[in-house]
């Protein structure tokens, strides 16, 4: 296990011994670059896709109450680059971040699981 799996592990640790009958939801993040036109821009997707993978292990192995919610898909075409980004741009102030029409996209896929 790589040091975020170990950490994200304990951390589900803790919340398991501190609230025994607790639904966890944990989320993914969204691919930042909708369309990647360089190396450099795949990269940073490929990178995002590998920590939803270690995240996603990792709250799987937890076992019963800890629920993955993947928001790869609900962020298609919604990417950096996109005519209809629900990203903040960089150099704007919380640049990386969902804009509101992201946090709903957010809400939408945790309500699906619950």
């Amino acid at each position: 296990l790589g040091p975020l799996a170990v950490s994200l592990s304990q951390t589900l640790t803790a919340i398991r011994e501190a609230a025994p009958n607790a639904t966890v939801i944990v989320t993914g993040y969204p691919l930042l670059i909708n369309a990647p036109s360089d190396e450099i821009q795949a990269l940073v997707n490929a990178g995002i896709a590998a920590l939803n993978d270690v995240i996603e292990a990792t709250v799987l192995s937890a076992g019963s109450g800890f629920v993955y919610v993947d928001v790869e898909d609900d962020f298609a075409g919604h990417g950096l680059g996109g005519a209809d980004a629900w990203i903040v741009p960089p150099p704007m102030l919380g640049a990386f971040h969902p804009n509101p029409e992201g946090y709903a996209a957010y809400a939408e896929a945790i309500l699906e699981v619950l």
